[in-house]
Order: structure tokens, then C-alpha cells, then sequence
């Protein structure tokens, strides 16, 4: 039992360290991670029409 939960364990750490190497460079590059907002001005009269 300690045998089969141990290669379990050992899949688990390499599909971790599979996902991190692919993801990885999105976590470094700052670049592709800018937020782009949208801005509307609206006046003040607007605000108060229902």
C-alpha cells in the first residue's frame, strides 16, 4: 500500500512539474499580462435619466 501511494505520489509531482514548465512563461512575461480597460465618459445629466 505504501508502494502504490508512493507511485501515485511520484505521477502527481511529474504531471506538477509537466503543467508548470507550460505555464510558466506566462507567469514571467509581463508583457502579454497588461490589462487593457475600457473607458466611457458619461455627462452629468445622464447619470440622473431612468
Amino acid at each position: 500500500m505504501l508502494i502504490l501511494s508512493t507511485v501515485f505520489m511520484l505521477i502527481a509531482v511529474v504531471a506538477m512539474l509537466i503543467e508548470a514548465g507550460r505555464w510558466a512563461p506566462d507567469y514571467w512575461n509581463t508583457r502579454t499580462a497588461q490589462p487593457s480597460v475600457m473607458h466611457i465618459e458619461a455627462d452629468a445629466g445622464s447619470l440622473f435619466r431612468g
